[in-house]
Parts: C-alpha cells; structure tokens; sequence
C-alpha cells in the first residue's frame, strides 16, 4: 500500500508542484508588466506604438516594421485578442516566463533552487528584457528551451527551437553556434574564447558593413552609429561575471559538464564583447543575451557540495547589485 501511495501520489505531487511555482513565476512577471508599479521601462513605448501600428496594419506590418517576423505574427494575433497594449504586452511576458520557468525548473533538481534561480532570474534579467528588450526576452526564452533539448541529446528538437528564436530576434543566432559546442578541458576553453576575441576584432567592421544592406536594424546602426560612447571595459557587472569565470576557472576540476560548458559561453560572450567593444549596441546586446545562461551553471551549482557556496555567493551579490541597478538607483524605470 505504502508504495502504491508513493507510486500514484509522491510523483503526481511532486508535477504538479513544479507547475504551480513555473505559474507563480510567469503570473508575478505579468502582474509586474500591467501594474507598471515600478514606472515604465525604456523600451515600453516603442512596443505601445508598435502595437497600435499592428492594430492598423495587421499582417502589413510585416512589410514595413523593422521587428521580425514572429514576434508580428504574435503581436498581430494578441492585438486581435486584446484591445489594451499592456494586456498585450502582458501577455508575451507570460509566454517568455512560461518558457523560462519551465527551462530553470527542468534544470533544478529542488524546489528549493527553482526559487533561487527564479529570484536571480527576475532581479538580474527580468527588467532588461522582459520589461525592455521584449523580442530578446522571447528569443532567449526558445533558445533555453532548446538548449534544455540540446543537452539531453534531442538534437533536432534543440535545433528546430533555436531556428524559432531567430524569428523574434535575429540577433539569437548569434549565439546558436555556441551552444553546439563543447569543451571539457580548460586550455581548450581559453583557446576558443581568444580564437573568437580575436576574430570578434577583426572582422565586426565588415560582417556588420554586410549584412547592413540586408538588415534594416543593422542599416539604422551603421546610419545613426553604434553608441557614441564606447561601453565601459571594467563595469560593475563585468567584473561581477568576470569574478565568477575567474573561481569557476580555478575550481575547474570540481565543476560538472554543464557548469564548463556554461563558462565556455561566458567566456565566448566576453570574448565578442571586448572583440566588438567599438560597436557598443552589438557588444552589449549580444554579451547580455550570453549573460542569461548564467542561470544553467547556478542551478547545476547549488546542488553539489563543491560548488553550493560560490554559487550562492555569485547569486546575491548579482541580485544585490541589480536591485540597486534597476530598482533602487532610480536611473532605470521612467
């Protein structure tokens, strides 16, 4: 009797607990969008002009937007739906969230480090994208689905999400590459990361040049510049990452497969950051949508005894700073 107890309830229990808190963490981002309690974020009224745009254009807007196709699609079907553009946006909120509870719970082995990791989710990275860079949000939202798919050996499936990423924001297939790849020695890990810096360096001028009279975004980048001010090489939050990198690095034995494959895309995203540092939309962006997988190597930290300590360390010093950063400096919401 005690076995069929455990057998039909503990894991019925167990399921549907884990939905209930990825709800929780999607409703709580939804509720933050609509309410606006914080102020409006940077980007919010490019997007309520866009909606308004999709409420007139419908499928036209295809045509004349500068946003990628999927995201218009999206956008057209909830503006068909809803007639407020905060629901709307509300809503692709509550779609990325969902994806992304799901890709933290799938890789949390307790509930307990679901809420850690959801707690550096939403204070780290929730208000730059969800509240700002919405397309980013759900591109990186399928790309970590599709990573979780990767690295379980579902290739294809893994591929087939990471394609549907690039539809919301094409700037995801700049990181698509680096997922594929693996590395469990050290040496290999620097060696990649100075190979990509140095080609980063190079050759951002003529990629950027190219694929400007194909791209409309990158064509508005290369008319207006790339920020008129070079970012900052030793911010705060560089050197917050950089820190972690440096005791992953030294502590490189003790950590698992994943954890060295997640300080690989770290390093990478550096390595394109200070390589493309000229071109200071393009570094920021693509080092943040990088930043993100910061979440895989805490989830799989917390659970060993080697590493629970600077895994924890790295996550409060993260959501100390960034609630500062976004919600107590004053410099961020409107």
């Amino acid at each position: 009797m005690k076995q069929i107890s455990s057998r039909l309830g503990g894991p019925i229990s167990f399921k549907k607990q884990s939905v209930y808190l990825i709800v929780l963490f999607a409703f709580f981002g939804y509720l933050l969008v609509i309410t606006q309690i914080f102020g409006q974020s940077p980007d919010y009224s490019n997007y309520d002009i866009f909606f308004d745009s999709v409420r007139s254009d419908g499928l036209d807007i295809l045509a004349v937007s500068r946003f990628e196709p999927g995201f218009s699609i999206f956008s057209v079907f909830l503006t068909m739906l809803f007639t407020t553009n905060v629901i709307v946006y509300g809503w692709i909120v509550t779609a990325a969230m969902l994806l992304k509870g799901w890709a933290i719970k799938a890789s949390s082995s307790s509930n307990q480090i679901f809420a850690m990791v959801a707690a550096f989710y939403l204070v780290r990275y929730f208000p730059l994208h969800e509240l700002t860079q919405l397309r980013a949000a759900c591109a990186i939202a399928l790309i970590m689905v599709g990573a979780i798919f990767l690295w379980k050996g579902k290739i294809l499936h893994g591929l087939l999400i990471f394609t549907s990423a690039i539809l919301f924001q094409i700037s995801a297939a700049a990181i698509i590459p680096v997922l594929l790849l693996t590395a469990s020695k050290r040496w290999q890990v620097m060696l990649i990361s100075a190979v990509v810096f140095i080609s980063t360096s190079l050759f951002t001028s003529v990629v950027t040049g190219y694929l400007a009279e194909y791209m409309q975004i990158l064509n508005a980048y290369e008319t207006q510049g790339f920020y008129d001010i070079k970012p900052n090489p030793f911010a705060i939050q560089l050197l917050i990452d950089w820190g972690m990198i440096i005791v992953a690095l030294i502590m490189w034995n003790r950590l698992t497969l994943l954890m060295k494959r997640i300080v690989l895309v770290e390093l990478i995203g550096m390595a394109i950051f200070y390589g493309a540092i000229e071109f200071g939309v393009i570094a920021h962006r693509i080092r943040e949508l990088y930043s993100v997988f910061w979440v895989f190597f805490i989830a799989d930290g917390l659970r060993l005894k080697a590493t629970k300590v600077f895994s924890y360390g790295f996550s409060f010093v993260c959501i100390l700073f960034y609630f500062y950063v976004f919600f107590i400096s004053g410099n961020f919401f409107q």
